[in-house]
């Protein structure tokens, strides 16, 4: 493991993960400090060591999550209730205010960094839903999120802001690809 690898583990296992996930942290640097540690070498090891890498993933997903802007967070919502709407009615409220917003039918498209908590509070204001009702759905999925799903995070969270037009664009994509 080179020097630059070795202060991205040094960072994460500091508690300083969003800076080492800022600077490049991945998955397979993870496996690979794992490896370099010897947790592969018994079956116990490779255990805790794919539960260590399933906890670091649902980490990641977090950071990635809370760097989307409101705009961001709601097709990203919007296409994760999609596919659940018809079967929880906590999908179907988070859905139709998510659709609200990406279609401009509610403007919050002044709203700044904070997008993720933007949004559920919007979420709270406009359905029966509580702040635990959000983030647990929101945690449940991030769980179990498909390859799709996982690519979409990756096209939405991009540092420079995209024009709505471009998030149209992805929503039709992804609703085909599925």
């Amino acid at each position: 493991m080179n020097k630059a690898k070795e202060q991205l583990m040094d960072w994460y296992l500091q508690g300083e993960s969003r800076v080492a996930f800022r600077h490049g942290l991945s998955e397979p640097i993870m496996a690979e400090w794992l490896q370099e540690q010897g947790y592969y070498g018994s079956e116990q090891g490779s255990a805790l060591a794919g539960r260590m890498l399933r906890e670091f993933k649902a980490e990641q997903i977090g950071y990635r999550i809370s760097c989307l802007g409101a705009i961001q967070a709601s097709v990203w919502l919007l296409l994760l209730t999609d596919r659940d709407k018809d079967k929880d009615q906590t999908a179907e409220l988070i859905n139709t205010v998510a659709f609200d917003i990406v279609f401009n039918i509610r403007d919050l498209a002044d709203v700044d960094g904070t997008g993720l908590y933007q949004l559920s509070m919007t979420i709270i204001d406009d359905t029966e839903l509580d702040q635990a009702d959000v983030m647990d759905y929101i945690d449940n999925r991030v769980v179990d999120l498909s390859a799709n799903e996982s690519k979409l995070l990756e096209l939405l969270s991009s540092p420079q802001q995209q024009p709505r037009a471009y998030y149209y664009g992805l929503i039709d994509l992804y609703r085909a690809l599925n």
